[in-house]
């Protein structure tokens, strides 16, 4: 329970990053794979697990190589922040 809720807790710091680039560097948006948000929160979830050395899949019993932690764990964060969008959407309606 509390690997699900850093994971969550991090996708949310790593969105609300994301809003700020956005903001900060509207320039952004004309680079060709970069302005698309879909691509971008990924790799800032990946750069954020790296940075706090966090461990989603590794709590889980899933050890590989280094880069395969980071990776798949930065990926699991974005996963776990979008799922988490859906269901807040699902039930505000």
């Amino acid at each position: 329970m509390y690997i699900l809720a850093l994971a969550i807790l991090l996708g949310l710091a790593v969105a609300t990053v994301t809003e700020i680039v956005y903001e900060v560097a509207p320039a952004i948006n004309k680079i060709k794979y970069l302005g698309n948000p879909d691509l971008l929160f990924p790799l800032l979830a990946i750069l954020a697990v790296w940075a706090t050395d966090t461990s989603i899949l590794g709590a889980y019993g899933l050890n590989g190589a280094e880069w395969f932690d980071v990776v798949g764990s930065g990926l699991a964060v974005a996963a776990a922040t979008k799922a988490t969008d859906a269901v807040v959407n699902y039930l505000n309606k």
